[in-house]
């Protein structure tokens, strides 16, 4: 449609597709654009369309790259919210299964695998290998053209039963279910024998949000569990490559992105500005123990001379630099 409207354009002025063509058009569409972020969109679009049709690659069209980004400043997309993991257990452990069976398993493998709306709703029963003490899942049909495969698992003596959840749910699958959809309508304790949409999937977050009280929450959408994910693994230290390859991502931007935000990471780097170490670990070597910052404090080392049965214990109290030599 987008391609259409500008080749219609092309038409009344007569002219072909180029470089000052498209800044032209680019730039009188600015004009009846509403929101910052459609240009990029319709942009985005065009140069799809035209090199499939015309193959002209329009992303090499410097000088209109240059005015998109110049409107672009200051812009800021909107990001879907994130839950905490503290409001992840709570919803899996006080939501009624009754009524929010669905919303838990959706949240359960959304985050556990990255996932995005699109992939829950494709995900069907034959993705999914049980192996009793975990479960496999895979997504082929990904944006990305990039086959992933994660897994749910227990964990001893953790309040939640990640598997007892998702087993339970798919157990309540109708014998004769027309459809591999994992995703099967849900009311009252029963599945339906009807694949839930996009769209129903996409808001299973906003009511789980509603649920938990949560502000805002129309700004959870089908991509918080996607995002939620990401966020978690960030704020765990897992570094761009393991971000990439969890979630699939080509470009690095994007998991980069996740990495730079997280939370951790800012705390760690504040904690490095705005305070002094004093509890940090004193080294040793095989002849040297040299022991710093550690003042009013009482620590026990175990040194290795490299002598069997050689370890000596030494208790240190009220130490500052000092230092120690074995011969």
């Amino acid at each position: 449609m987008t391609y259409q409207i500008f080749k219609k354009w092309c038409g009344v002025k007569n002219k072909n597709t180029s470089e000052k063509i498209l800044l032209a058009y680019l730039v009188e569409r600015n004009g009846k654009l509403k929101a910052a972020g459609s240009l990029w969109a319709e942009y985005s679009m065009l140069k799809a369309t035209i090199f499939l049709h015309e193959s002209i690659n329009i992303s090499k069209f410097s000088t209109l790259i240059a005015f998109l980004k110049r409107k672009n400043v200051g812009y800021k997309p909107k990001k879907a919210s994130v839950f905490t993991k503290d409001e992840m257990f709570k919803f899996l452990i006080e939501a009624l299964d009754e009524l929010f069976l669905i919303h838990k398993v959706a949240m359960i493998l959304g985050v556990a695998g990255a996932c995005r709306r699109e992939e829950l709703y494709k995900m069907t029963i034959k993705d999914i290998e049980d192996r009793e003490s975990f479960i496999i899942i895979t997504i082929s049909n990904t944006k990305t053209n990039i086959q992933r495969t994660f897994t749910v698992i227990n964990k001893k003596n953790e309040k939640i039963n990640y598997l007892r959840i998702v087993r339970k749910y798919i157990k309540l699958r109708p014998n004769n279910a027309k459809s591999l959809h994992l995703f099967l309508n849900y009311r009252n304790g029963k599945c339906k024998n009807q694949v839930v949409g996009k769209g129903t999937i996409g808001a299973l977050s906003s009511k789980m949000a509603e649920y938990l009280k949560l502000e805002n929450a129309v700004n959870y959408t089908g991509h918080s569990f996607r995002r939620t994910s990401a966020t978690l693994l960030a704020n765990k230290g897992v570094d761009v490559l393991g971000l990439k390859r969890h979630g699939g991502w080509k470009s690095s931007t994007v998991a980069e992105s996740y990495v730079e935000d997280s939370l951790q990471n800012k705390n760690q780097f504040a904690e490095k500005i705005l305070h002094d170490d004093n509890e940090s670990p004193c080294s040793v070597s095989d002849n040297i123990l040299q022991s710093s910052a550690c003042a009013s404090t009482s620590r026990t080392f175990s040194v290795d001379t490299n002598t069997e049965k050689s370890n000596i214990s030494i208790s240190i109290s009220s130490c500052n630099n000092c230092t120690f030599n074995f011969k």
